[in-house]
């Protein structure tokens, strides 16, 4: 059974965030963001129609990503650490430079 948007707004409101990451909720999307000491370092932005296709912001550069295969939220979570430890703005040339 696939993982939905549902499934994860229902799992949020029942299990804590990994430590450092926080949640804010609007009307059309849902951020989850990692905070390193004062700054944020990860930004994920969840569109309910959308999911589990994703935003993702870190440090410059914005990715939209495909979470496959998600199928729990200890799965979704086990994503968003792979997240927050990637380098994927590498190889990309930064627009503002």
């Amino acid at each position: 059974m696939a993982y939905t948007f549902a499934n994860l707004i229902a799992d949020l409101a029942l299990h804590q965030l990994p430590e450092r990451w926080c949640q804010k909720f609007y009307d059309d999307r849902l951020l989850l963001y990692h905070i390193n000491e004062n700054s944020v370092t990860t930004t994920l932005i969840i569109y309910p129609d959308l999911f589990p296709e994703l935003m993702i912001q870190k440090q410059d550069c914005v990715l939209t990503l495909l979470l496959m295969d998600l199928e729990s939220f200890d799965g979704f979570f086990d994503y968003l650490t792979e997240l927050r430890r990637a380098s994927f703005c590498r190889d990309i040339l930064l627009l503002n430079q």
